[in-house]
């Protein structure tokens, strides 16, 4: 509403934990360096204190935007819960599966999470904020996840960050072995008065106003009210702003800002109809203590009657602080009952379909065995067929050459037929000449006719058959004669 009147692009003083408007006094710049050497150094487990609205929230939000990508954050922001479902969160947070798990496989299961990440070079912190809500049980939890490392590193980091009441906490006997483990503990301080000026400042010229439009005046009753605490002074420094746009002021100033005091204390119900009467013993008290001076009956009886309603106040806040504690609490745990009863049969069924898929992969496993199997007996075949073909090429060579010499042995049966024929034919032509010879030498016997003349040759010499034979001298094979 007053953002365009005041030239402000953002709201500067909303109650919001907003790292962009983080102001670094000397207590805040001294916590941030706590927590990142928490960060940085493994194995710390770091406490961060402060009262409700001095800006703890923040200061985690500053850190967290930060950190590297090789810092891996759970954070823990809702601490009303027990031992186990805390372990739950942070498996969660963490990206991990923590449905339907025991509290053993949760942490088998976060074990091997922060060992794959330190593997890989990556640190695991988790952040707890409001942790003064942790019970011993819990904090108990949180101790035994210190205690998990991989040789001489811790493998998880722990922040923690909650009101006062966490120290004292802290402070029981049977959390003395958590206390011990605790390296860096610090306490966030208030603001000192030149600090919310200062805070004032940086705030509205982040939002993109003028840093001066609370005039110093305005400074010293925002300080008074806020005690130094940034979301008490974010809440009176808003409404100051939206009375100062009411009202068409370019500053605020003292006046104004009383203005805003006095309607936010009739709100929380400390001016009451009473406050004339508060006035009225208030001046009677400073004249009786003055010296010689005694308190009269009115001003016992309005001092009386006051405090008789303060006391009656202060029960009735009490017990509605009790009942709204008692609420609070029994919240999550009937918000928890019923998310069960909800998801009962969703986990079931989540369960199913969980078994049926292992069941399913069990088998594709099997099959994938099966296949690789296969694979290898085909190639195994395979590289017996090649080695087989290897062995048979030669072989064959072989084949081909005894055929070819088969092929050879029978051109020379053949041509050996061929010559035996030839020598069949040349053994009639023998045998009829020895025919002829016994039928000569039959005649021969005979009376010899007239001699013939000498140096004409006889008949019988004429037709001799066998000339060429005896003429010609017998072929030789191998050694020997070859004779049929």
């Amino acid at each position: 509403m007053y953002r365009a009147f005041y030239g402000l692009h953002r709201k500067p003083f909303q109650l919001t934990a907003d790292p962009d408007f983080l102001y670094l006094s000397a207590t805040h710049k001294k916590a941030l360096s706590y927590l990142r050497y928490g960060v940085a150094d493994a194995g710390n487990l770091v406490l961060l204190t402060g009262e409700v609205g001095s800006g703890k929230t923040t200061l985690l939000k500053a850190l967290l935007g930060e950190l590297e990508e090789q810092v891996v954050v759970a954070k823990v922001m809702n601490t009303r819960v027990s031992g186990e479902q805390l372990l739950e969160l942070i498996c969660l947070d963490f990206g991990l599966d923590p449905i339907g798990k025991e509290r053993t496989a949760l942490l088998h299961d976060l074990n091997t999470f922060l060992i794959e990440q330190y593997a890989q070079g990556n640190k695991c912190v988790v952040v707890v904020d409001e942790a003064q809500n942790l019970e011993i049980p819990m904090l108990e939890e949180l101790r035994l996840l210190s205690n998990l490392e991989s040789g001489a590193d811790k493998l998880l980091q722990i922040i923690l960050c909650g009101q006062p009441e966490l120290k004292q906490t802290l402070g029981q006997p049977a959390l003395r072995q958590f206390k011990q483990r605790i390296n860096v503990s610090y306490h966030l301080e208030r603001l000192a008065e030149e600090e919310s000026a200062a805070y004032l400042a940086h705030r509205l010229e982040v939002a993109g106003g003028a840093s001066d439009l609370f005039q110093a005046d305005a400074v010293g009753p925002i300080h008074a009210y806020a005690h130094g605490i940034p979301r008490l002074i974010n809440k009176v420094a808003d409404r100051a702003l939206l009375y100062g746009f009411v009202e068409e002021r370019n500053t605020i100033d003292g006046a104004l800002v009383e203005a805003v005091l006095n309607d936010i204390r009739k709100e929380e119900g400390s001016a009451t109809a009473a406050d004339g009467e508060e006035e009225e013993i208030a001046r009677r008290l400073s004249e009786g203590a003055r010296p010689g001076s005694s308190m009269d009956t009115r001003t016992a009886t309005l001092l009386w009657n006051r405090l008789q309603q303060i006391e009656e106040r202060i029960e009735e806040v009490a017990g509605s602080q009790q009942q709204i504690r008692r609420d609070v609490e029994g919240l999550p745990f009937r918000l928890e009952e019923v998310v069960r009863k909800a998801t009962q049969g969703t986990a079931k069924t989540v369960s199913s379909i969980w078994d049926k898929s292992d069941a399913m992969e069990r088998r594709l496993v099997a099959l994938e065995e099966r296949l690789l199997g296969m694979a290898e007996a085909l190639e195994a075949t395979g590289t017996q067929w090649s080695r087989t073909n290897d062995k048979l090429v030669p072989l064959l060579e072989q084949i081909h050459q005894v055929l070819d010499r088969h092929g050879a042995m029978l051109r020379r049966l053949s041509s050996l037929d061929l010559k035996e024929d030839q020598m069949l034919v040349r053994l009639e032509a023998v045998a009829r000449c020895l025919d002829r010879l016994g039928e000569d030498e039959a005649a021969a016997e005979r009376p010899a006719a007239a001699s013939p003349k000498e140096g004409q040759p006889s008949a019988l010499q004429e037709e001799d058959p066998l000339a060429p034979l005896v003429s010609a001298p017998p072929k030789r094979r191998g050694g020997f004669f070859r004779r049929r």
